[in-house]
């Protein structure tokens, strides 16, 4: 009965969003409705591995946009539900919602800030580029910045900023409690610009608990089908680790392929298959000790096959030595999701994923979680599956 209240409310959303009066430039939707089923092997959950058929319902994601001449505010919001068919206890709903706000001061003079929020019962799933097998829990996460820019000249930009972290761990270990904490950091950058698309940064931040880094970050793009970040910089802490990232992105016709490699200071993750920026999108989620130091290999291809078929391919292999159980935890994901156009607002897809750990905490063992799902997108947005000459950079999608 419940699912057929959900698939009858993805329904009517798609008749909704047909109508031209929710395609206003300040309100609309801004993602496609997605419904997925499938098998989930090996998730964690009640101290133990399990198995069962789930039903995923990712409504469309709601995007309010309001500008002027010197102001511009943005926020967005989009529920998920999880059903399971055999551990109904697990039954979830899911949120994410950001808010973004920038006001221009004068020519020269920017404020801007961003605040981006969680909830989640999966956060192996939810959370791009876990670096920690967790299991089914209530996780909840908060993130908030706050900058001032100056552009000192047409070249050089001065930033004043300062980043909260709040997250509560959905573990109960000796290594991860189950308490909420915070993570805060103030920092200045100096950003020059060599050309329109070529920019070195060089940054300074003071973290909570006295902590220190300072480092430089390049960023540069070659054309429309080659661009190259390289990040490094010292976090010292009572004693000093040097961190580094780097991250290839290439064209290729319509796909992209990407290749990096990251060394820094995490136990859930950042956007690992998407490269981990350091610099000042330096973050210390919750439970994180500033001795555990992740290496992590990443390598991905996405764009269109054909003018109807999307193909995205992840892979990334983590090399963790921290002292968490007395030993390193190394993880490999992957992920192989194949979609095809049935119409321009109609799209259907198969995904399969797949996580290995070689110890986790949880289980006290080598563990392995595979996904098979398909799945459907119905798109009522008001530009649907728009593919422009030039593909522009693809992101991983949701999982």
């Amino acid at each position: 009965m419940m699912r057929f209240w959900i698939a009858t409310g993805v329904l009517v959303s798609a008749v909704l969003g047909a109508n031209s009066a929710l395609a206003q430039d300040s309100f609309r939707f801004t993602s496609p409705v997605d419904v997925t089923v499938g098998r989930d092997y090996g998730f964690l959950a009640h101290d133990r591995k399990l198995t069962d058929t789930i039903l995923v319902v990712r409504m469309p994601q709601l995007s309010l946009t309001d500008k002027s001449p010197r102001a511009d505010f943005t926020a967005r919001y989009q529920p998920e539900i999880e059903l399971f068919d055999n551990n109904r206890d697990l039954n979830a709903v899911n949120h994410t919602g950001a808010a973004g706000f920038t006001f221009r001061m004068t020519e020269r003079l920017q404020f801007n800030a961003t605040d981006d929020a969680m909830v989640t019962h999966d956060s192996t799933r939810s959370i791009a580029g876990s670096l920690i097998f967790l299991p089914r829990s209530n996780f909840k996460q908060n993130m908030a910045h706050a900058a001032v820019k100056y552009a000192m000249t047409q070249r050089n930009t001065l930033t004043f900023s300062f980043d909260n972290v709040t997250a509560s761990a959905p573990l109960n270990t000796t290594a991860f409690r189950g308490t909420g904490h915070v993570r805060s950091a103030g920092g200045a950058s100096l950003a020059h610009a060599f050309g329109k698309k070529q920019t070195m940064t060089a940054t300074y931040s003071l973290l909570n608990g006295y902590a220190q880094f300072a480092g430089l970050a390049y960023e540069n793009e070659f054309a429309h089908d080659l661009t190259v970040d390289v990040s490094t910089g010292l976090l010292k802490d009572g004693g000093k680790n040097y961190l580094i990232s780097g991250l290839i992105r290439k064209r290729l016709g319509t796909v992209w392929i990407n290749a990096g490699y990251s060394r820094f200071l995490s136990v859930f993750g950042t956007s690992i298959l998407g490269g981990a920026p350091i610099g000042s999108d330096l973050v210390l989620p919750a439970g994180v000790s500033r001795t555990s130091l992740y290496q992590v290999v990443s390598a991905g291809i996405s764009g269109k096959l054909t003018s109807r078929t999307g193909l995205e391919v992840e892979a990334a292999v983590t090399k963790n030595n921290s002292g968490i159980a007395n030993r390193d935890i190394n993880n490999a994901a992957g992920r192989f999701k194949l979609d095809y156009g049935l119409t321009e607002r109609l799209k259907i897809y198969t995904d399969l994923q797949f996580y290995s750990q070689t110890f986790n905490v949880f289980v006290g063992a080598p563990i392995d979680r595979r996904r098979y799902i398909a799945g459907i997108q119905f798109d009522i947005s008001s530009h649907p599956n728009y593919v422009p000459n030039i593909p522009e950079q693809t992101k991983p999608s949701q999982r």
